[in-house]
């Protein structure tokens, strides 16, 4: 179904290397289904391509390591084609499960949806995105103010309201001149959060004003980049069409404790249901993100963090933790996030994006 919003949504199998690694992942897409959705390939340590089905026009990818790593998109991937290096939480090439989407352009089902794609990790002065989409129209704009700190002016969605939190995807994109296929020295470990959000007036008429971090996590030093930016009210980056599906804007949380959420979606196509969320934390850094009525036991879920107030490296747990637990009795998930500052637990508000496919 063209002109939707994100639709596909595939979670690879990364740790079990080899060459053709579909048959590890799950998946979700209802613009691609009933075809083959996607290929996923194993190409050398810590390197893989995702290879979608269908006909594509400009997408926006991102991708989310499930455990202590980071996993990035290379500059060189195409529309339907995501390649992806993957770094251990020291910096070095490994097998990694992940999570990568692919948002095509249109107009979502609920909610509002802009992505972006900057084209320079230095621009000069400000400038216009030129690979962005719309569901409200107006232009996307960025410049670059530091060493790894971009302001960005996004059509404005609307104001915070039941149903429809604000919820940010940002993922930096690996650039290089080399072929990053033949050469193994080829990667990065470059992680970006969100840190301030500001509703202004432009010429262009209200924009959502979005100041992004970006920094090395091996130095600790800012780093230049070129990012892929997903900002939505209402709509799930990963896409629509599944059986368990959850957006939220996690706050801060830095005390033992629950914090049931108001800024939060909960959407099941099969009960219709909808509800609150909490997030535990269970000590610095380690959080239990609490999804109510999601459907259980069917499938794996994706699952997608970025950092809000600063570039810190948030993830969910692999699967073989598993990424979500059961619980029996009231249709809900639950997810552990972890936060770090390099190797120091940290406490961090944070985006969250959540999906069980059919």
């Amino acid at each position: 179904m063209a002109g939707d919003e994100p639709l596909a949504h595939s979670q690879g199998g990364g740790w079990l290397g080899g060459i053709d690694m579909s048959t590890t992942a799950a998946w979700n897409s209802r613009r691609l289904s009933p075809e083959p959705p996607a290929k996923v390939y194993h190409w050398r340590i810590g390197r893989y391509a995702v290879v979608f089905s269908g006909s594509w026009g400009s997408t926006i990818q991102h991708v989310r390591a499930l455990g202590d790593g980071n996993c990035l998109v290379e500059s060189q991937s195409e529309a339907d084609l995501v390649m992806v290096d993957c770094v251990s939480s020291t910096g070095s090439p490994a097998n990694m499960p992940f999570t990568v989407s692919v948002s095509d352009k249109g107009t979502p089902d609920h909610g509002g949806l802009v992505t972006a794609m900057t084209s320079s990790p230095s621009p000069s002065g400000r400038q216009v995105i030129g690979t962005s989409t719309s569901s409200v129209g107006g232009t996307a704009v960025y410049e670059r103010t530091a060493p790894g700190t971009y302001l960005v002016d996004l059509p404005y969605l609307g104001a915070n309201g039941p149903g429809h939190p604000e919820t940010y995807v940002v993922t930096p994109r690996f650039m290089t001149s080399a072929d990053p296929w033949s050469d193994p020295g080829l990667m990065s470990d470059i992680l970006c959060g969100t840190v301030d959000k500001s509703v202004i007036s432009a010429s262009s008429g209200t924009v959502r004003r979005v100041k992004i971090f970006c920094r090395n996590n091996a130095t600790g030093l800012p780093a230049d980049t070129t990012l892929n930016i997903t900002y939505t009210n209402g709509t799930n980056p990963l896409g629509v069409g599944g059986v368990g599906e959850t957006i939220m804007s996690a706050p801060l949380v830095s005390w033992d404790g629950i914090d049931n959420l108001a800024d939060y979606q909960v959407r099941n196509v099969i009960y219709g249901a909808s509800g609150g969320a909490s997030v535990s934390r269970a000590g610095k850094g380690v959080y239990t993100v609490r999804l109510p009525h999601q459907a259980w036991g069917l499938s794996q879920p994706s699952v997608m963090v970025t950092t809000d107030t600063t570039a810190l490296r948030c993830f969910a747990l692999p699967i073989g933790y598993p990424v979500s637990v059961d619980d029996p009795g009231v249709d809900s998930q639950r997810v552990t996030v972890i936060c770090k500052d390099r190797q120091q637990y940290v406490d961090t508000a944070f985006h969250l994006q959540f999906m069980i496919g059919q």
